[in-house]
């Protein structure tokens, strides 16, 4: 029936995106300002179309990014790594995001990896 398509296609991405995701963590590891200092520009350059393209790609399969500093924490879409005080953000938000989290047709695929503000 339609319904078992589109399951069995939703169970589809979601298993990729198990897949993919860690992949596109290491892009952002790898050009995170302190990594990227000690690499060429071409390479830097390189790395962010990767990862561009990767981006792209998702968002025309559905899938959303999300966490940003400055963002509720919210259980739901969030992952507390730990609480720090400080930082400029009040407290219970999000002041730093070690990871960005993956949203697919309203499901969270990976929660947003985040420091709290305490």
């Amino acid at each position: 029936t339609t319904r078992e398509l589109a399951k069995a296609q939703e169970r589809g991405h979601l298993s990729f995106l198990s897949a993919i995701i860690p992949a596109l963590d290491c892009l952002d590891l790898a050009l995170n300002p302190s990594s990227i200092e000690t690499l060429e520009p071409e390479i830097v350059a390189g790395f962010r179309l990767v990862r561009e393209e990767m981006r792209a790609g998702l968002e025309s399969m559905g899938v959303e990014l999300f966490g940003e500093p400055g963002d509720v924490f919210s259980p739901h879409e969030h992952e507390a790594i730990f609480q720090q005080q400080g930082g400029g953000f009040a407290p219970g938000l999000v002041a730093e995001v070690r990871a960005r989290g993956y949203r697919c047709a309203d499901k969270v695929v990976r929660a947003a990896r985040v420091v709290v503000a305490a």
